[in-house]
């Protein structure tokens, strides 16, 4: 952000036993600050709560949910998603294809009315944010799920492990 927070920044990990980070993007830019090596812990999840259930929201059983759990910004390319539903859904007519959007963030107007303009008003649900208590029932809701990012900024997909541990195909 500025000269101090860098100054403070340098300070820190440079006066630390040692640094640790949760992704390889993030230790690269920590190493441009310190001596010391960045060594990579990843992130866990809980297992005990992010398991595979028959819990659904929104949808019925006969829906093929695709979906994202992620911020509404747009390093994550959320409209990418939105196009790619909408190239599957024509070239799929038949399918009961849903596209659920979990999430909230500055791009969320821009991103309603790209599905507006594409007339997928009934097949995409923005959920918004949702309480962390009731994320695993979204993800168990979600029968393909989608994990983006455009930019090299992502540090670690936390919702990518979420998923797969509710037993969901992870794109």
């Amino acid at each position: 952000k500025s000269f101090l927070h860098k100054t403070l920044l340098k300070y820190n990990l440079n006066h630390a036993d040692a640094v640790c980070s949760t992704s390889h993007v993030m230790a690269k830019v920590a190493a441009l600050f310190t001596k010391h090596q960045v060594k990579v812990i990843p992130f866990g999840i809980d297992t005990e709560i992010f398991k595979p259930s028959q819990e659904k929201v929104v949808f019925s059983k006969e829906d093929l949910v695709i979906g994202t759990v992620k911020s509404l910004e747009k390093k994550y390319g959320i409209d990418l998603l939105i196009e790619a539903f909408s190239i599957v859904k024509r070239e799929f007519p038949s399918k009961q294809l849903k596209l659920l959007i979990v999430g909230d963030g500055s791009m969320k107007k821009e991103l309603q009315e790209q599905v507006r303009i594409a007339g997928l008003e009934t097949d995409v649900v923005f959920s918004g944010k949702v309480e962390q208590e009731k994320v695993p029932a979204y993800h168990n809701t979600i029968d393909i799920f989608v994990s983006l990012s455009v930019l090299n900024s992502e540090s670690f997909g936390v919702s990518a492990l979420e998923a797969g541990a509710c037993g969901k195909p992870v794109v």
